[in-house]
C-alpha cells in the first residue's frame, strides 16, 4: 500500500511539474555584440558599454566592460527597447541611436565600431 501511495504521489508531483503555464514563467533576453576600432576592425577590449532605456527618461539599465575579445553581454534582459552606448579612454564616445527590440526572450546582437581619437604630439 505504501508503495502505491508513494507511486500515485510521483505521477501527481511529474503530472503538476509538466502541466506548469508558460505564461507564469518570466523569459529574459539578452543583448551582446563586438566592439571594434573603426579604422583597423580589431577587437577593443575594456571598452565600457552601457545600455539605456530607449523609450523613457531613466538613464542607464546597467553596464558592462567588453572583454579581451572585445565581447560585450548583458545576459538578463527585461523586453522592450534599448540603446546602447560605448566609451574608452582614446575613443570618442559612440551614442549608439540603433534601438534594439527584446522581446519574448530572445538574444539580440548589436555590434558597434569606435573611432580613435588622434594623438597629440
Amino acid at each position: 500500500m505504501k508503495t502505491l501511495r508513494k507511486s500515485f504521489l510521483l505521477i501527481v508531483l511529474i503530472a503538476f511539474v509538466g502541466c506548469t503555464d508558460e505564461s507564469t514563467i518570466e523569459k529574459k533576453g539578452a543583448i551582446f555584440g563586438a566592439v571594434t576600432d573603426f579604422a583597423t576592425g580589431e577587437q577593443v577590449p575594456n571598452a565600457n558599454v552601457s545600455l539605456l532605456y530607449a523609450n523613457s527618461d531613466q538613464y542607464g539599465v546597467e553596464a558592462t566592460l567588453t572583454g579581451l575579445d572585445g565581447i560585450y553581454e548583458f545576459p538578463k534582459v527585461e523586453d522592450g527597447d534599448y540603446y546602447i552606448n560605448v566609451s574608452k579612454s582614446g575613443y570618442y564616445d559612440v551614442i549608439d541611436n540603433y534601438v534594439i527590440q527584446v522581446r519574448d526572450g530572445r538574444r539580440m546582437r548589436r555590434d558597434v565600431q569606435i573611432e580613435s581619437r588622434p594623438t597629440s604630439d
